[in-house]
């Protein structure tokens, strides 16, 4: 029929955000799965902390105007933060995401161990997973609101 057409991760639009709120949803049930004691294999997991810290980790110097940053993502995982920590700037949020791609690495590293030690930080991180998911899904939603319609469908 029609040749399937791939859609670079990195791109900042509808697309890119979607694709956050599924893999990050993911991301929630491997955790959930972990904290039931079952033993899940993590493969969300590690694309989610790849994911943001191509974003938003890596940004050098996020308050020059030459920088990167994908601030739709950004706005998602600042949303997604909100309820529990307060950022004033770029760099707090850089920041915070920072801690939370490390937490993101140490559940990737040793899921059982992590468990065993952490449950109450691997219960914010799924916490956090599901909200990261659900921003995600309302701001493509506001996407879909903005974009214009057909001009000859009603």
């Amino acid at each position: 029929m029609f040749p399937q057409r791939t859609v670079p991760s990195s791109r900042c639009g509808p697309v890119a955000v979607m694709d956050l709120a599924s893999l990050a949803c993911g991301a929630a049930m491997e955790i959930d799965a972990l904290i039931l004691g079952r033993k899940p294999s993590l493969t969300a997991v590690p694309q989610l902390r790849d994911r943001i810290t191509k974003t938003v980790v890596h940004v050098d110097q996020t308050s020059s105007k030459a920088s990167l940053l994908n601030p739709t993502m950004a706005w998602v995982i600042h949303s997604a933060l909100r309820p529990t920590e307060q950022q004033d700037d770029l760099d707090q949020l850089a920041e915070q995401t920072r801690r939370i791609t490390e937490q993101l690495d140490q559940v990737t590293a040793d899921p059982e161990k992590y468990r065993e030690t952490s449950c109450e930080q691997l219960k914010d991180i799924r916490s956090f997973c599901v909200a990261l998911s659900r921003e995600a899904l309302i701001s493509h939603r506001s996407f879909q609101k903005g974009r214009p319609g057909h001009p000859f469908r009603r």
